[in-house]
């Protein structure tokens, strides 16, 4: 298949990209627990000291950014915090939020070769199995959009086993236009094989 998508499939690939932007989200807020996460003790030192940490808050906050105030410079700079902090105190869960501020940047401003890049990090560095499994969602959505079903396959197949063993039910639903996307790229290559 052609990276040259037909005008339908174009049309189909941007609603199914806002779909997902939009529940995506929703989702992003959802509160994860996991000990390589900040603790309140974490919280009340980095206070005093004056340090901003990195957790779910700062994605909350993020997602505030990004679809309620169309602020995505402001997001970026806690994502470059959030990277700063990972590498200075060596704490992946930062790195974690910052790939995921950065990939909900990438869904609002369509940049695929972000989203990847986002998606790649949380697969290799994420402490919580949920961000892992996002992670191929969100390879999955860039392989998509760049042409290359048969990458996008593999990830989809990823992150709904992931999302289905974790009995994450939103994110099950979240996948769903973009599988059924998939589904009809596949069958438009395989006719076009006959």
């Amino acid at each position: 298949m052609s990276l040259a998508l037909p005008n339908c499939l174009n049309r189909i690939l941007v609603l199914a990209l806002l779909s997902l932007a939009c529940t995506q989200a929703a989702l992003a807020t959802a509160t994860r627990s996991n000990d390589s996460m900040p603790t309140a003790a974490q919280h009340v030192q980095a206070f005093a000291a004056g340090v901003d940490l990195c957790d779910n808050e700062r994605v909350q906050q993020a997602v505030s950014l990004i679809y309620e105030q169309d602020d995505m410079p402001t997001a970026a700079q806690i994502a470059l915090r959030c990277e700063l902090l990972a590498r200075t105190q060596k704490h992946p869960f930062s790195r974690t939020v910052a790939a995921r501020i950065q990939a909900l940047i990438a869904m609002r401003t369509r940049d695929m070769a972000a989203l990847r890049r986002a998606g790649e990090s949380l697969v290799a560095e994420a402490p919580v199995p949920e961000y892992v499994a996002d992670g191929h969602m969100f390879i999955a959505f860039a392989c998509l959009f760049g042409g290359d079903p048969p990458c996008a396959r593999t990830h989809v197949d990823r992150a709904k086993a992931m999302f289905t063993q974790l009995h994450v039910d939103d994110a099950l639903v979240q996948l769903q236009p973009l599988e059924q996307t998939l589904m009809r790229l596949e069958e438009q290559d395989n006719s076009e094989d006959r």
